[in-house]
């Protein structure tokens, strides 16, 4: 399960992957997605003729364009091409929501497994607690009767539960009907994407299941905090003008035993971590 490509490396040789990086890359990060602008990124011509043909809106060209053209092609549900002990760093954003409860844990022990004794893990995800006070804050505002208060109970309930549920990719809606069915029939519904989410985790789920998987020194933190050295100057959790990325997330890291002898690999067979 080894990849051939050489490996980046960080200017202080330190090894980093970013897992499901979608258009979120860094200068000498490694870069892991299976997302169709991922796998078009690679296809430039291919990605100029489509959206010639006007099945791509502007929105969709940029995010291809924003992809790094070398990033690894491999849907992360059926494990990692990494051997173990590789990797100073491994991050992922937004990522472990969209796999199965059951299949969480060992996504977790492969990202175990791939860093070296003392690397460190960050892992960024909705944050169930935030989402959950919205909603509540949502429905005092209908009761008190406050000035758009609908809409905010409506986005509140939506943030919790329309990516669960939809039936159509986001960015598809607005689309002509050609466009859709062309997309549709190329990339699928959000089933076959995996871009539905599966699972939410809080301050008190993630960072247990984090040390059940055998992660130590396990802590939530702020969007701008890290273990992880100079974690900042990458820009993967903020936006260049200080804004998080990704709103309502909670960010938790740990870090892989010191005393680890490289002998770590999951106990799922192959393949059997797909939503």
């Amino acid at each position: 399960m080894s990849l051939q490509t050489p490996l980046k490396k960080l200017a202080d040789d330190r090894i980093a992957i970013n897992l499901g990086c979608g258009t979120r890359v860094a200068e000498g990060w490694n870069n892991l997605d299976f997302s169709p602008y991922g796998r078009l990124a690679r296809r430039r011509h291919l990605a100029s003729l489509m959206r010639w043909m006007g099945l791509f809106s502007e929105a969709q060209w940029h995010a291809i364009q924003s992809m790094n053209g070398d990033t690894i092609a491999r849907d992360l549900r059926k494990g990692a091409p990494f051997e173990s002990n590789t990797f100073d760093i491994v991050y992922h954003s937004h990522v472990l929501e969209h796999l199965d409860r059951e299949a969480a844990s060992p996504f977790l022990r492969e990202c175990l497994r791939m860093l070296k004794p003392r690397g460190r893990l960050r892992c960024v995800v909705p944050d169930l607690e935030v989402l959950i006070k919205r909603y509540g804050d949502a429905v005092a505002g209908v009761d008190a009767e406050e000035v758009h208060a609908i809409r905010h109970y409506d986005r509140a309930v939506d943030n919790i539960l329309e990516q669960m549920v939809r039936t159509r990719p986001g960015g598809r809606e607005n689309h002509g009907v050609i466009a859709r069915t062309v997309q549709d029939l190329v990339y699928g519904d959000p089933h076959r994407t995996g871009e539905l989410h599966r699972w939410m985790y809080d301050r008190i789920s993630l960072p247990r299941l984090l040390r059940q998987v055998g992660f130590v020194n396990v802590e939530c933190v702020a969007v701008d905090e890290s273990r992880i050295d100079v974690w900042n100057t990458f820009g993967l959790d903020k936006n260049p003008d200080g804004v998080p990325h990704k709103r309502n997330s909670l960010y938790v890291e740990g870090e892989k035993p010191a005393e680890s002898d490289g002998s770590l690999e999951h106990d799922v067979q192959r393949g059997q971590w797909a939503a």
